[in-house]
């Protein structure tokens, strides 16, 4: 126990923590590109040709990839792994 703002509170255990944090990342890591699709679906609309660019999702997937490749499907994906890093910690904080 540590005495820390008059409150007793147990130690942070690091290791519980970054192995939180790398499961949610390698699990993000694999979900990421779909979640790109999908905001890519939902923002799809051409205003001036009043055309929609993706027809589905695995359209939208095989579209991206022959475009842009696979990089596109991991943008912001490092941002978006660190931003959850507090989250894990308060987490364990206060629950254990």
């Amino acid at each position: 126990m540590v005495l820390m703002d008059h409150m007793l509170v147990d130690s942070l255990n690091l290791s519980q923590v970054v192995t939180c944090w790398l499961g949610w990342t390698l699990g993000s890591f694999i979900t990421h590109p779909m979640d790109v699709v999908r905001v890519r679906l939902y923002n799809d609309f051409n205003d001036i040709s009043k055309t929609k660019l993706y027809k589905g999702t695995f359209h939208g997937l095989r579209t991206i990839l022959q475009n842009e490749g696979i990089k596109s499907l991991y943008k912001g994906y490092l941002l978006h792994s660190f931003s959850h890093l507090p989250y894990f910690t308060f987490s364990f904080y206060f629950y254990q």
